[in-house]
């Protein structure tokens, strides 16, 4: 699994059926050019936007991110895939703030803890980075693209002589 393209086969914890949510009806434009309805509500809106990132369109499903988390802005789903649309991009910093907020919600989410390793790689802090994978594939050894991750910054810090940041 490659980051640039960040699949979604983890799933999105924590999203309940409950939809307690006052509804507008607001008009989006979809992939034919024409229109259709999508009711205001977090749900709808964060299911939308999960086909948006699938199909690799994440700066489309930010804005209904951003409209689902201030209608549910403690729902760790949300968070989690808006962390994954702003990574997806080219906005890490504000990627790393989406998976520092769903670890708040909950901090068992092993997958929000894989994203905040991947800000901090690219923010050049690696020894934090392992420090998160480390975490992250002792919670969920099954998923093997942790082990790669980890794999690959440990390799690059034997390598590179300690080139990077050990800021920390």
């Amino acid at each position: 699994m490659l980051w640039s393209s960040w699949e979604l086969s983890s799933g999105f914890r924590g999203w309940s059926a409950s939809r307690n949510v006052k509804a507008a009806r607001v008009r989006v434009r979809d992939e034919r050019g024409g229109r259709k309805d999508l009711s205001d509500n977090a749900y709808d809106l964060f299911q939308e936007a999960r086909g948006l990132l699938q199909d690799r369109k994440p700066a489309a499903a930010v804005s209904l991110l951003e409209r689902a988390k201030r209608l549910e802005p403690r729902r760790g789903s949300i968070l989690e895939a808006l962390g994954i649309a702003y990574y997806n991009s080219g906005l890490h910093d504000l990627a790393r703030r989406e998976f520092e907020e769903a670890l708040e919600v909950d901090p068992t989410n092993h997958y929000a803890i894989y994203g905040l390793s991947r800000c901090l790689y690219r923010k050049g802090l690696l020894h934090r980075a392992i420090g998160q994978i480390k975490l992250a594939a002792v919670m969920a050894p099954e998923m093997e693209i942790y082990g790669e991750t980890l794999q690959r910054y440990q390799s690059e810090l034997d390598g590179s002589g300690e080139r990077r940041s050990l800021e920390g």
